[in-house]
């Protein structure tokens, strides 16, 4: 996380501590979560690690497999998609800073609330019309076309490999 972008992110660090909160309740986590640099991690429970066998970074929160979390799958995650919500923090809060004037405070507010991680959530729909008919040649399932295909995805294994090489 970047801090001098703070005031930016602080709609990401929000989104990303509440879903952590609520995922803690509903959904299938072991052990106590730990934190890192801002991020939440939280732990798959074994059986959901069969059937999710992702690291996935939703704002600041990370499921993960094991800890500590391997370098190159923090890399991925932290440094490469953490970077892409600051980017689209600090878009939502020119947008909204932009649109004040006619929206009013609370529509602005919303607006940069709203801002980060939740923007990319299109994305996984969409690549589902864009590569779904090739993935299911190659014995893709539906989500792993969602997950492996979304430009957030295929963006950061981009930028990932390009950081590798140099």
């Amino acid at each position: 996380m970047t801090w001098a972008l703070f005031p930016f992110n602080l709609p990401t660090l929000l989104q990303g501590w509440l879903i952590a909160f609520l995922a803690m309740w509903l959904v299938p986590f072991g052990k106590k979560p730990t934190m890192r640099e801002g991020i939440v991690i939280l732990l798959w429970r074994d059986w959901w690690a069969k059937r999710w066998g992702f690291v996935t970074t939703i704002a600041a929160a990370m499921g993960v497999h094991r800890r500590p979390v391997p370098e190159h799958l923090w890399f991925h995650e932290v440094r490469v998609h953490i970077r892409q919500y600051e980017d689209a923090n600090v878009l939502a809060a020119i947008l909204a800073g932009a649109l004040y004037y006619w929206i009013g405070w609370q529509g602005a507010l919303i607006l940069w609330g709203t801002s980060g991680a939740l923007w990319y959530v299109p994305g996984y729909f969409t690549a589902i019309p864009r590569y779904r008919k090739a993935d299911k040649i190659a014995g893709m399932k539906l989500w792993e076309t969602m997950y492996r295909q979304c430009e957030i995805e295929r963006s950061a294994y981009a930028q990932e490999e390009k950081w590798i090489q140099e």
